[in-house]
């Protein structure tokens, strides 16, 4: 079963620039903690682990899992990011930032192997080979790590119509994009697979190997090719999916909003003082207006008075 997303808007009201020392911003996360092979150079790892100012105010993402896909709309790549690709539907544009150099790839797969519940895995992925020290899960001091391991560094969303570019003081997304795909296509790239748990060798310390194991699974080249292609077209269509639900967030809010206009206006509005009657308008009948009412009678108040009513201490009245 796949997990359903939510949607936050975030308005950018300028193009944001990263510190320098963003570029160290990376935490490694072990293989223990996500099955991959070598483990991860990791962007925001989790929600108490979020480098704000290394993002655009209000930035939310981290992990590789998000709940809520966040837009900034109107919004800008930052510098320094590109994008590798675009969606434009009704006049808006929808596009994914990642760093320069980075590709952007999204898949559905579960949790480490131990969860029934499959999850959009989506990030911006990129492979390190030198050598660095950085904070590490589960350490509480920076340790040296090299070799080729995965970098993952979060995409950052942005939706924009033509009036809004005027808004970052540039004709195009951001400064050094390279060139962008158009209409619904956006490249898209393989993650960093996670590893599946070892299978239980025998006692005598046999056991497959990798390359056993693909010889025995009967597999042709032209077959692995083609689930390589499958996997591809399966990663474009999550990306086109995900940019589509956004978009029709989009529309059903604008919908919503002009069909309450529209019921506020019609004819056959439900509010008693907009709807027509047919009954004759009249004026008040003049001879009631102009019927005498002669006074009332002060002799016979005064009778009344001497006869039944008390007059308070300090009370004083006319006289007859």
């Amino acid at each position: 079963m796949a997990s359903l997303f939510t949607e936050t808007i975030t308005a950018m009201s300028a193009v944001f620039t990263p510190p320098a020392d963003c570029a160290n911003s990376w935490t490694y996360e072990d293989e223990y903690y996500n099955s991959v092979e070598g483990g991860l150079l990791i962007q925001n790892m989790d929600s108490t682990s979020r480098d704000t100012s290394c993002f655009p105010t209000g930035f939310s993402g981290n992990g590789r899992a998000p709940s809520s896909i966040q837009v900034y709309s109107p919004g800008a790549c930052p510098e320094g990011y590109q994008t590798p690709g675009q969606f434009q539907n009704d006049g808006t544009t929808t596009a994914i930032c990642c760093p320069s150099s980075f590709s952007y790839g999204s898949t559905y797969s579960t949790i480490n192997f131990y969860s029934d519940s499959s999850v959009l895995f989506m990030g911006c992925v990129s492979a390190f080979s030198g050598t660095t020290t950085v904070s590490a899960r589960g350490n509480d001091t920076e340790i040296e790590v090299s070799g080729d391991i995965s970098m993952w560094a979060q995409p950052i969303t942005i939706e924009y119509r033509e009036r809004d570019l005027s808004l970052f003081g540039s004709d195009t997304t951001s400064a050094g994009t390279s060139e962008p795909t158009t209409g619904s296509t956006i490249r898209t790239t393989d993650l960093p697979a996670p590893t599946a748990p070892a299978s239980t060798t025998t006692t005598d310390g046999g056991g497959s190997s990798p390359s056993e194991e693909a010889q025995d699974s009967g597999l042709s080249t032209g077959a692995v090719a083609g689930i390589a292609v499958a996997a591809c077209v399966v990663g474009l269509a999550l990306i086109t999916g995900l940019v589509f639900f956004i978009w029709r967030k989009r529309r059903a809010a604008r919908g919503r909003k002009d069909n309450g206009l529209s019921a506020y206006n019609a004819q056959d509005s439900k509010e008693p003082y907009r709807q027509p009657h047919d009954w004759e308008r009249r004026e008040l009948d003049g001879s009631q207006a102009a019927e005498y009412r002669p006074e009332l009678d002060g002799a016979a108040i005064a009778a009344r008075g001497n006869s039944g009513i008390r007059q308070r201490p300090g009370e004083v009245s006319e006289l007859e």
